[in-house]
């Protein structure tokens, strides 16, 4: 059973490229205003322990700015960082990019985030459908960026 104060969007997708191919985008952050309708702008270095600002837009609310923490990155594997809203603790998201290869010419995609802290319970209600959608969405995006740099 999940915490109250723990909640978490989980999803998959298959994209028919390498995963070096998926990795050179999702690990190019001026690219993601192409593709990623949940963080259309990020700026920094991807290196565990450095900074990335990024702006998170949700359907029919005002776009967010925070800075992330980059927390995980494995070449071709895995991206991960963690943002804190407001201040830590009150809501904190450990969102995470995981890459496996089905085959030389696909990877499934994990794109995930958890959320902790004592504002889930208040927050969840409104934004966990939208969070969803554009991960979703984001995920779609990836997806055909990918396949058509590939030439798919």
């Amino acid at each position: 059973m999940k915490a109250v104060f723990q909640r978490s969007v989980h999803t998959r997708i298959v994209i028919e490229a390498s995963a070096e191919a998926v990795w050179s985008v999702l690990s190019n952050l001026k690219t993601y205003g192409q593709w990623n309708k949940l963080v259309p702008e990020a700026t920094g270095r991807l290196a565990v322990g450095s900074s990335v600002a990024i702006q998170v837009d949700l359907p029919h609310t005002r776009k967010l700015r925070t800075n992330v923490l980059v927390t995980a990155i494995k070449q071709f594997e895995c991206l991960g960082w963690l943002g804190h809203f407001w201040m830590p603790g009150l809501l904190d998201g450990h969102h995470t990019y995981r890459l496996s290869v089905i085959s030389p010419t696909q990877t499934e995609l994990v794109h995930e985030e958890i959320f902790q802290g004592l504002f889930v319970p208040f927050v969840w209600g409104s934004y966990g459908v939208k969070f969803e959608q554009r991960f979703a969405e984001a995920n779609a995006g990836l997806k055909a960026f990918v396949e058509r740099r590939s030439g798919l």
